[in-house]
């Protein structure tokens, strides 16, 4: 007898009981992570050396497959999984022209494989049954090895979940996973190394696994190169939240455009300039700097291609030669991140005075313009997420009813004079009212996404403003409308409770839609609670990775721009879009190979 499977919808990121479990979590497992670093636990029970997982004895062409970010709902997931699992798959790219893929030797999954949190049971109907099912579905697959990083959802349960099921030499879909810790090196054909690093919940790398890495490094030749795979992207969260080193950056950006032909000289002062600011908790370098160290002291700039997930979209910053890429891949399973949230031609800022410059290329998945009209569905904020009105209803229903209750005692409702009725709401409030408005702008402050004091002050200040001003309002229509339904005090109280709460809900959750549609699109903010709000299934996509006989690496990024709902993947051409390249095949070629 089959088993009946159960399709999980996407997570509902706006749920009180998912946002207290999630938040309760994160607490838990950041105290866990600064006093017991379950990496050095690992590596205590496994005390021989992390073994180097070798190919090279392979022949003919090198495939490997990367997804990262599943877990989420079942029709995405399954549909990366369905894509990925094809011993086969023939992509069109851009101009129409057909690519031929053969799926990887290896897949790799780049963290953050199951939402909202690690657990067993989570592990199992959120991701082993939709790649279970995917194979049953595929005939005549190959053997391939699976390997693992975890990310900062896999560690909330502090790797518990994520240990047993990936470093334990068990079997996901029929295929083997090999590794007996949560990070990892791959040596591959053509003097090729993939590497991924455990970066825990702060972008920190233990000082087992600079050991470790170490030891791979000396085992690299000179012409050697390296895909490294960590768990978010750290040059993206540099960019966006480094404000007190990024000033400077920025202004240099704009010294560049008026200077001419000392653009370049006055870029490399502002960079080392840059580089010689204290580091501080606050500041976006903070958490850099580990992987920074890992790359210039350990591995000696051998790193040609950096992957990552953790932002649910794809993305990618190259030199200006191409030699070197930055690409952010996490289009997995999990619900959609906005495209639009930097500006086109983004320039990263160097990592020291005279370093590469990595460009934003052209072609990110979703588009900016898709993205940026898909943050409109915020409006629907009401209707996405109607559990989270409830609990701003309730707001609503404590800062206004109390008011309402005392003016409605004095015979204040029969006029709908908003300024006489305010101005009577002020002189009767109490310290107790006080003190709960001063928590809901604490409340507004705190949400805001933002590093920057200034803005986050004068964002949460408004938010919060809007939400009392809109309770306050709507306290006095509801005071008036049921002073007018009922004659008796007790029945027009409670209807006066009813409708606040009620409204509250809707106009409410429609305010905080409204506040994510315009922090996002007007100033780049908020581009994780304003997604997750979507929980947006559809443009999904992974890596599928090539090392030709001559050396030269080739990136196949495969997007999915409808996702197949699982009633209809027996009419899935029809229902849902097929598989394509995004941009490429991108090509970077061994030093080896450039010098033929």
């Amino acid at each position: 007898m089959n088993k009946k499977i159960k399709r999980e919808s996407m997570v509902r990121w706006f749920s009180p009981r998912v946002l207290a479990q999630t938040a309760f979590d994160v607490l838990v497992s950041g105290a866990l992570g600064r006093h017991t670093d379950f990496r050095r636990l690992e590596s205590l029970h496994n005390s021989q050396e992390a073994p180097c997982y070798d190919y090279t004895t392979e022949t003919g062409e090198f495939w490997l497959d990367y997804v990262a970010d599943s877990g989420d709902g079942w029709d995405s997931t399954y549909a990366v999984a369905r894509y990925v699992s094809q011993n086969a798959l023939t992509l069109r790219d851009l101009h129409g022209q057909e690519h031929k893929t053969v799926r990887g030797r290896a897949l790799i999954f780049g963290g953050d494989q199951v939402y909202p949190i690690a657990s067993r049971d989570l592990y199992q109907s959120r991701f082993i049954e939709p790649y279970e099912q995917a194979a049953r579905q595929a005939e005549g697959l190959e053997r391939r090895d699976i390997y693992a990083i975890p990310g900062n959802h896999d560690w909330y349960d502090s790797l518990v979940a994520f240990t047993r099921l990936f470093c334990a030499q068990r079997q996901i879909a029929g295929s083997p996973t090999r590794q007996e810790r949560s990070y990892f090196a791959l040596r591959l054909p053509h003097g090729w190394w993939l590497l991924a690093a455990d970066v825990q919940l702060n972008c920190d790398i233990d000082d087992l696994q600079y050991r470790f890495f170490e030891s791979v490094a000396r085992r690299m030749d000179a012409d050697d190169r390296i895909i490294m795979c960590v768990g978010e992207p750290y040059w993206i969260l540099r960019e966006k939240y480094g404000e007190k080193s990024l000033a400077k950056v920025i202004r240099a950006d704009a010294a560049a455009a008026a200077l001419g032909a000392k653009a370049e000289q006055k870029v490399a002062q502002l960079d080392e300039r840059l580089q010689a600011l204290a580091l501080t908790l606050g500041d976006a370098r903070f958490n850099e700097r580990p992987l920074e160290i890992l790359e210039q002291e350990v591995l000696k700039r051998r790193i040609s291609v950096y992957i990552a997930g953790d932002y649910h979209h794809y993305r990618r910053f190259a030199t200006k030669d191409q030699s070197r890429q930055k690409i952010t891949a996490g289009g997995g399973g999990a619900f959609l991140h906005p495209t639009h949230d930097l500006p086109k031609d983004k320039i990263l800022a160097a990592q020291a005075a005279g370093g590469e410059r990595f460009k934003l290329q052209p072609h990110s998945f979703p588009d900016a313009r898709t993205s940026r009209c898909l943050t409109w569905r915020n409006l629907a904020f009401p209707l996405l997420n109607p559990s989270f009105g409830w609990v701003l209803g309730s707001m609503y229903l404590i800062v206004a009813w109390p008011i309402a209750h005392r003016l409605t005692a004095r015979g204040m409702t029969e006029s709908i004079d908003l300024g006489a009725w305010l101005r009577a709401a002020m002189a009767q409030l109490t310290p107790g009212q006080l003190l709960i408005l001063l928590a809901v702008y604490a409340g507004g402050v705190l949400f805001t996404d933002t590093h920057s004091r200034v803005y986050r002050v004068v964002a949460g200040f408004v938010h919060s403003t809007a939400h009392i001003a809109a309770a306050v309002v709507l306290g006095a229509f509801a005071a008036r409308w049921s002073a007018a339904g009922f004659s008796a005090y007790l029945p027009s109280l409670l209807a006066t409770g009813v409708i606040i709460a009620v409204g509250g809900a809707f106009v409410g959750a429609l305010i905080w839609g409204i506040y994510l549609l315009v922090s996002l699109n007007v100033f780049g903010r908020h581009a994780n609670e304003a997604f997750s709000a979507l929980r947006i299934a559809d443009y999904k996509n992974f890596l599928r990775l090539r090392i030709g006989a001559d050396g030269q690496l080739s990136i196949y990024p495969v997007g999915i721009d409808r996702v197949p709902r699982w009633r209809r993947w027996g009419r899935a051409a029809r229902r849902g879009s097929a598989p394509r390249l995004i941009e490429g095949p991108i090509t970077v070629a061994m030093p080896r190979t450039l010098k033929l």
